[in-house]
């Protein structure tokens, strides 16, 4: 919008000069002012504006260089905001779109001692599994921060999981069977966007097939960035 009012204020001042009045003047002398027609009256205008710009031709050059100055500045600023606008879309998609999963565990029928541990995904897109891990040890003796590193708890799943995918068993583990038991776990995987997360959980064993949510762990349920698929680097042989 701002260069129709440069350009309008800058036909203001050319209209405005002494020069500009006085060429007017002389090529309407010979006619009655009334009696111009609007053709006419273009071509004077035209050709007086003309000779004032060439008259002010410096001056001119160093308006017109300010005004491609300020052109290119207002291009680059509207440029540069819409590079922000194209970088936080392209942020956010992955975000949206990718997967996000969880873990849990559920009891087995018939089989009251062990529990399967569970891999959800309520995220948009597939996600690739990697390191399924899972022990089941004394509340009590829970470290503040967890430690997945014992590789024997650790599976390596290397399948995809599609979106919308709930309870889906695949690891179990046995219970001894005591009370003040607890199962805790993570669970690495990929997106499509080939970058690779971790989701925990820890349950409160309460009997067969029976657990809930241990809360103020929240160390345990941190959702968390990774750079690979987890301890178990390497899928078990079979």
């Amino acid at each position: 919008m701002w260069p129709v009012f440069a350009f309008g204020y800058l036909v203001w001042i050319v209209a405005t000069t002494s020069s500009f009045k006085t060429c007017v003047a002389t090529q309407t002398i010979a006619e009655t002012p009334h009696a111009l027609s609007l053709a006419n009256r273009v071509a004077i205008y035209s050709r007086c504006g003309g000779h004032v710009m060439y008259e002010y031709r410096e001056a001119a050059t160093a308006v017109a260089t300010a005004f491609i100055a300020l052109f290119t500045l207002t291009l680059w600023w509207s440029t540069r905001n819409l590079w922000n606008v194209t970088r936080i879309e392209a942020e956010h998609i992955p975000r949206v779109e990718r997967a996000y999963v969880s873990g849990g565990a559920t009891g087995i029928e018939g089989s009251p001692e062990h529990f399967a541990i569970t891999v959800d995904n309520y995220g948009k897109t597939p996600a690739f599994i990697g390191t399924i891990w899972a022990n089941i040890v004394p509340e009590d003796e829970l470290p503040d921060t967890p430690v997945y590193d014992q590789p024997e708890f650790g599976w390596f799943s290397g399948q995809m999981l599609k979106p919308d995918t709930s309870g889906h068993p695949v690891v179990t583990r046995l219970w001894d069977v005591i009370e003040g038991r607890v199962i805790y776990g993570r669970i690495w995987y990929r997106d499509i966007f080939k970058q690779c997360h971790s989701a925990g959980f820890i349950l409160r064993i309460l009997g067969p097939g029976r657990t809930i949510a241990v809360a103020n762990r929240d160390a345990y349920w941190e959702d968390r960035d990774e750079p690979d698929l987890g301890p178990a680097g390497e899928p078990p042989n079979s």
